[in-house]
C-alpha cells in the first residue's frame, strides 16, 4: 500500500503542476513549454503544486480553519487541463523513471520513518492550530517557535490521512523524487542540456554521501524526520541557482520564465527567511528583463498583481501572528502592537546559542573549535571538504573545461548565504542548498572528458552510479522492514501524552517539552492572556 500511495500522490502533484503550467500558458497565449531554463519543464511541476497548496491554505486561514477538501478541490481542478494536452511521446522513458521507478525505490523509507524532534516540539501543534482556528493574533506568544513556522506548515496538514501522519512523508518523497528526476533528465534524457556534467557532479555528491567519516554525510539532502522543510528549501535553492545561471548565460528571459522565477523566489522567502537573500539575484534579473523584454504594461500588471498580492498578505500574516513583518527579525517588530512581546529577540539569541553561531567578539579559531566539537558539524565539515577537493582534483585531471560562463558572482552570493548562516544558525541541515549549489556550479564549465572511453563503458558507469544513488538513499533498515511486510500501509500516529495545568494559561507536558498536537499546550512560563478581537483570538503576554 505504501508503494501505491507514494506513486499516486507523486503523480497527482505532478499533473496538477503540469495543469497549472498549461493554464498559465493559455492565459499568456503561448504553447506549453517542454523546456524552461535549459531543463525539462517537468522538473518544476511538483514545486508549482506545493506553491499553490501552500498559498491557498494560508489565504484561506484568514477566514476559516484550513479544510483540506476546500484547498485540494480547486487545486485538482488543474488536473483537467491535462486532458487536451498529451504527454510528449519522446519523453516516455523519462516519465517511466521519474513518475514510477524513483518514487517506488524511495518508498522503502516509509517503513521506518519517524517524526523530527521539531515536529513534536512545535510544527505539528502549529498545524493543529491551522486546522482548528482561523488566523490567531499573537500566536507566537503561546510558544515563540510558532513564529518560525513556514508555508510548509500550511502545506502539510492537507496530507494527514485520518490521524495517520505518514502522508506527510509521501510529500517528502515527492520532493526528493523531483531532485533525482532533474538529475536524470539532464544526464540521460536531454541531449541538448548544457547541465549534463553539473548534474553528474551533483549525482556524485549523492553517491559519495554514503561514504566518509562516521559512515558519510556530506551535505546532500536526506530523509529527515517528518515535519521539516530543509529538503524542499535546499532543492528550491538549487533550482533558483540553475534558473539564474541559465538567464545570465542566455542573456534573455521571456515573460513566462520571469513569472515563474518571481513565484519561486517568493516561495523561497515563504519557506525560510533566508530566502530573502535571493532578492539580490532577483533585482539583477529584473533589470535585465526590463531591458530585454518588450513589456506590455497591462499584461505585466495583470500577472504580477498575483505575486505582489501574495507577498503583502504573507507579511500581514506574519504581523498578525508575531507583531513582526519578518519574524524573528526584531527590527521589523512593532512594539506598540497589543500582542507584542520580546519573543523574537529571545528566540534569536537562544537559536544562535543552541546552534553555536559565531559572534564578532569571539576569536575565530576558538569559535571554530567550539563549533566543530558537535559531531554532526564535524561530520558535515570534513566530509564535504574531502568530497569537494577530490571533485575539483578529478575535474582538472579528467575533464575538459570551457570558459563560456563565469560563476564568480554566484559563488560570492552562495558564500554570503553561508556567512549569514554562520552568524545565525550554522546547523548542517541549513547548508543543504548552498552546498549542493556549490557542487552544481563546480560542474557547470565542464564540457567533455579528456580521456577516451568506449561509449558503452561510460554509459554503464553512469547508470550504475545513478541506480546506486537512488537505491542506497533509503537506509538498509528501511529495506529490511519493507521486505518483511511489503503490503502494509504504515501507521504513524501521535503518542499518548500526559499533560498538567500551567500556572497561567493552558497545559504543559508532564514529562519533557513536546506538546505534539494539543493546541492548549505551551512551554511558555509567561503570563499569557487570551482575548477576543472581533471574531479572532488574540494572545498577549502580561508583564
Amino acid at each position: 500500500m505504501n508503494f501505491l500511495f507514494t506513486i499516486a500522490i507523486y503523480n497527482l502533484l505532478f499533473f496538477t503542476g503540469r495543469g497549472f503550467a498549461i493554464s498559465v500558458s493559455k492565459l499568456l497565449g503561448i504553447k506549453l513549454k517542454e523546456s524552461v531554463f535549459g531543463v525539462f519543464h517537468e522538473n518544476f511541476y511538483i514545486i508549482y503544486t506545493l506553491f499553490l497548496i501552500g498559498n491557498l491554505s494560508f489565504l484561506l486561514n484568514f477566514f476559516t480553519p484550513i479544510n483540506k477538501f476546500i484547498v485540494l478541490i480547486p487545486i485538482f481542478i488543474f488536473l483537467f487541463f491535462n486532458f487536451n494536452n498529451s504527454l510528449p511521446s519522446n519523453k516516455r522513458n523519462y516519465y517511466l523513471i521519474s513518475n514510477f521507478c524513483i518514487p517506488f525505490a524511495l518508498t522503502f523509507s516509509t517503513f521506518d520513518i519517524g517524526f523530527h524532534y521539531d515536529a513534536a516540539l512545535y510544527h505539528l501543534n502549529f498545524q493543529e492550530w491551522l486546522l482548528n482556528e482561523k488566523i490567531v493574533y499573537g500566536l507566537s506568544n503561546i510558544y515563540a517557535p510558532f513564529g518560525l513556522s513556514s508555508i510548509n506548515d500550511y502545506i502539510l496538514p492537507n496530507f494527514q490521512i485520518n490521524g495517520n501522519f505518514v502522508g506527510l512523508h509521501f510529500l517528502n518523497i515527492a520532493i526528493l523524487t523531483s531532485l533525482f528526476s532533474l538529475l536524470f533528465s539532464v544526464i540521460f534524457f536531454d541531449n541538448k542540456s548544457s547541465y549534463k556534467f553539473a548534474g553528474l557532479f551533483v549525482l556524485f555528491f549523492c553517491f559519495f554521501d554514503n561514504f566518509g567519516i562516521n559512515g558519510g554525510g556530506n551535505g546532500f539532502p536526506n530523509f529527515q524526520g517528518i515535519g521539516k522543510v530543509d529538503n524542499l528549501f535546499g532543492i528550491l535553492f538549487l533550482l533558483i541557482v540553475l534558473m539564474y545561471t541559465n538567464i545570465k548565460k542566455e542573456n534573455y528571459i521571456d515573460f513566462f520564465d520571469f513569472l515563474i522565477f518571481t513565484l519561486l523566489i517568493l516561495f523561497s522567502v515563504q519557506l525560510k527567511i533566508f530566502g530573502a537573500l535571493f532578492i539580490i539575484l532577483y533585482v539583477d534579473i529584473f533589470i535585465n528583463f526590463y531591458k530585454i523584454e518588450k513589456i506590455n504594461y497591462f499584461v505585466f500588471l495583470k500577472f504580477f498583481t498575483f505575486p505582489i498580492f501574495l507577498s503583502i498578505f504573507w507579511i500581514i500574516k506574519n504581523y498578525i501572528q508575531t507583531s513582526c513583518l519578518f519574524y524573528p527579525s526584531n527590527i521589523t517588530c512593532n512594539e506598540n502592537s497589543k500582542w507584542f512581546s520580546n519573543s523574537a529577540k529571545t528566540l534569536t539569541e537562544d537559536t544562535r546559542e543552541f546552534h553555536r553561531a559565531y559572534n564578532l567578539d569571539k576569536n575565530p579559531y576558538d569559535w571554530f573549535q567550539f563549533w566543530i566539537e558537535k559531531p554532526e558539524n564535524s561530520i558535515l565539515f570534513f566530509n564535504f571538504l574531502i568530497f569537494i577537493f577530490s571533485l575539483i582534483f578529478v575535474k582538472k585531471l579528467l575533464f575538459n573545461l570551457s570558459s563560456d560562463f563565469k560563476i564568480n558572482n554566484l559563488l560570492i552570493f552562495i558564500f554570503t548565504n553561508i556567512l549569514v548562516l554562520l552568524f545565525s544558525s550554522p546547523t548542517p541541515r541549513f547548508f543543504i542548498g548552498p552546498l549542493i549549489s556549490i557542487v552544481f556550479l563546480t560542474g557547470l564549465n565542464v564540457n567533455s572528458l579528456k580521456i577516451k572511453l568506449r561509449r558503452e563503458v561510460f554509459s554503464y558507469s553512469l547508470i550504475f552510479i545513478a541506480l546506486a544513488s537512488v537505491i542506497f538513499f533509503p537506509r538498509i533498515n528501511s529495506y529490511k522492514k519493507g521486505f518483511e511486510n511489503p503490503f502494509i500501509f504504515t501507521q504513524l500516529n501521535i503518542p499518548e501524552v500526559e499533560y498538567i495545568d500551567n500556572n497561567y494559561w493552558g497545559v504543559r507536558p508532564k514529562n519533557g517539552e513536546l506538546c505534539w498536537i494539543n493546541i492548549n499546550c505551551t512551554e511558555s512560563t509567561a503570563n499569557i492572556l487570551e482575548e477576543n478581537l472581533n471574531s479572532f483570538k488574540l494572545f498577549r503576554i502580561l508583564e
